[in-house]
């Protein structure tokens, strides 16, 4: 944890670097919800609503191959940063399947 000393905060790299990890977690998690969502809801969807969906759901996936190389690198900030945007097309893609989700 950050520790006060000599009136100043000095920051631990352990304890940034567990923060990083525990919130690349968190996204990981919350792209692996949004990737079921997408599944279940254009399941029932015409052919038409899922081929709009589909550059989405492909930009999505790569975009979280990338952050799994980069996490897999230690490279937390950038791999989160990617998980988000990775979330942000499948956030598109839940769109056109007609649900309106902020994002």
């Amino acid at each position: 944890m950050p520790s006060l000393g000599g009136g100043r905060l000095r920051s631990d790299f352990g304890f940034i670097n567990r923060l990083n990890l525990l919130i690349l977690f968190f996204e990981i998690d919350r792209n692996n919800t949004h990737q079921m969502l997408v599944k279940m809801l254009l399941e029932s969807k015409s052919e038409s609503t899922k081929k709009r969906a589909e550059k989405f759901v492909i930009k999505a996936n790569e975009l979280r191959k990338k952050a799994d190389k980069l996490a897999a690198r230690k490279k937390y900030k950038e791999a989160i940063a990617t998980l988000e945007a990775s979330t942000k097309e499948l956030v598109r893609a839940i769109r056109v399947g007609g649900v309106f989700i902020p994002g």
